[in-house]
């Protein structure tokens, strides 16, 4: 399958155009797996849809911020360079602030959108890595796969059984402790984002301070 696709004058890579049917996917499957009611569903999926809109103007003021000079002379081209890691950090901290004020004036249900969030996630990844296995010579592995099957029939199967705060932390704890070993034989790819192996750390342990913290609700 060719890399990219032309689209009148527009270039479309092929593994963005997989990468926002994979989340199309996870959005679907939640609709119709979720734990919740249609009416909530729907709430938490909006709330994930503007996050991740959110996360793609971060990407975008993370790529100007590491290219400001060539962004003065030429702001198409830098919008149109591929994104490193260092921007991929640098939108997740905003992020991540974006969140925590959200957090803190009570604007929604953080479990529930975290759980929804999560879910969405890991199906989109599973999607993802499967059809770049399938279509194309890729970074990932079989193995990577392996762990989104995991994680998928996890939230599949758990959900609903036991809180949401267990749930998201075991989930949280598999995900950065099996990225964290398969990183010891090659780098680990988010989408299309290489990504530290100081990251999967970072999100297990969030995990495991959630487990710890359920146990005590």
């Amino acid at each position: 399958m060719p890399a990219a696709f032309m689209l009148g004058p527009i270039v479309m890579k092929s593994s963005l155009i997989f990468t926002v049917i994979s989340f199309i996917i996870g959005f679907f499957v939640f609709w119709f797996n979720g734990p919740y009611t249609k009416e909530k569903t729907k709430r938490y999926l909006d709330h994930v849809s503007n996050y991740l809109i959110i996360f793609v103007v971060a990407l975008w003021i993370s790529k100007i911020a590491l290219h400001f000079s060539i962004f003065l002379k030429d702001p198409i081209a830098v919008l149109a360079f591929p994104s490193n890691s260092t921007a991929f950090y640098i939108a997740i901290i905003l992020l991540s602030g974006y969140g925590w004020y959200q957090i803190k004036k009570a604007l929604f249900e953080v479990k529930p959108f975290l759980l929804t969030l999560i879910f969405v996630l890991i199906v989109a990844s599973f999607s993802f890595i499967f059809s770049q296995l399938v279509f194309f010579t890729s970074p990932f592995s079989v193995l990577q796969l392996g762990l989104y099957f995991v994680l998928v029939l996890l939230m599949l199967l758990v959900q609903g059984k036991v809180n949401d705060g267990l749930l998201i932390g075991i989930s949280l704890v598999i995900w950065g402790v099996g990225h964290g070993l398969l990183g010891l034989f090659n780098q680990q790819v988010i989408f299309q984002f290489s990504v530290d192996s100081w990251f999967f750390i970072m999100i297990g342990l969030i995990g495991v301070l959630l487990l710890v913290r359920s146990k005590k609700v």
